[in-house]
């Protein structure tokens, strides 16, 4: 048993040593290579299960992030134009109250445009 335990160990701590393991897998008996077996396919399948889900969670991060960011780029986009209608609309002559009723903003948010420009 001690063998297998230091066959895992040294399977877990450096994979390079594929040699030594290979070597010391051919002198387990029977019942310690199924044994090591079991073990080195929990590992493996552990791995791969976190290697799987970091996978996904990154997949998932970017499309969330490219969600957000076309949102936040249409938002602006949208701001922008209203921006540019109060301009526009106040260059023209319009009351600020006719403007803010058009674009269904407040009368204080059309003058903080309007003074901003």
């Amino acid at each position: 048993m001690y063998l297998f335990s230091t066959l895992i160990s040294l399977y877990n701590d450096h994979h390079s040593l594929t040699n030594i393991l290979v070597a010391e897998v051919g002198k387990l008996n029977k019942k310690e290579r199924m044994s090591y077996d079991r073990a080195l396919k929990a590992r493996r399948d552990y791995n791969n299960t976190i290697n799987y889900a970091k996978e996904e969670a990154m997949r998932e991060g970017k499309a969330e992030g490219l969600a957000e960011g076309k949102a936040a780029v249409k938002a602006e986009g949208i701001a922008e134009t209203i921006r540019a209608n109060v301009i526009n609309m106040y260059q023209k002559e319009l009351t600020i109250e006719t403007i803010a009723e058009i674009v269904n903003l407040s009368v204080d948010d059309v003058h903080k445009i309007i003074t901003s420009n």
